[in-house]
């Protein structure tokens, strides 16, 4: 269902973590019957994009998420504006201290949805291709994410100069 969502939902949606899980699903003959109803239930433009984003749609573990927050406070930012590159479910963003205020950008639009109705209110997701997302200079305070794979085959290529290829995850300061 579309949000507003109440507490219970929004705990029971915090357990989707994006396609990335089920990339089986998308390709084994033996869930040909499980791929067609999904097919049915997303429509034709979501189903695509669903199967499009196995290779990057993945879970981000709690502990990562704390450092990734903490690292953003070690570094100085306190609140204001952040960036989630390919926020996913909203896992980063629904973690985000007091003072943040979150925009996700998300792939997928199935995922952003689930995403936005997590977060309510709280922070704003975005659904499109985050290397064609316009990153305003100074709009935000800090950048925050799970780096992931993108078409172009890496994420500088995706994310330009602000990231390093060779990073697991990301949090920069702008």
């Amino acid at each position: 269902p579309e949000g507003p969502w109440e507490t219970q939902e929004r705990n029971t949606i915090a357990g989707w973590h994006g396609w990335g899980a089920a990339p089986q699903l998308f390709d084994k003959p033996e869930y040909e019957a499980d791929r067609a109803d999904l097919a049915q239930r997303l429509g034709d433009d979501a189903y695509r994009s669903a199967a499009r984003t196995t290779l990057n749609a993945h879970y981000t573990d709690p502990r990562i998420v704390e450092a990734m927050w903490e690292t953003v406070s070690g570094a100085g930012v306190e609140g204001g504006p952040v960036l989630e590159p390919g926020c996913g479910s909203g896992e980063v963003l629904a973690a985000a201290p007091e003072g943040f205020l979150g925009v996700g950008v998300e792939l997928d639009p199935t995922t952003a949805r689930i995403a936005q109705a997590r977060l309510g209110d709280a922070h704003e997701v975005v659904t499109g291709n985050f290397a064609e997302f316009e990153v305003q200079p100074g709009r935000y305070a800090a950048v925050v994410g799970n780096v992931y794979i993108c078409e172009r085959g890496s994420s500088a290529s995706c994310f330009g100069r602000i990231v390093s290829p060779a990073m697991p995850w990301m949090v920069f300061r702008s």
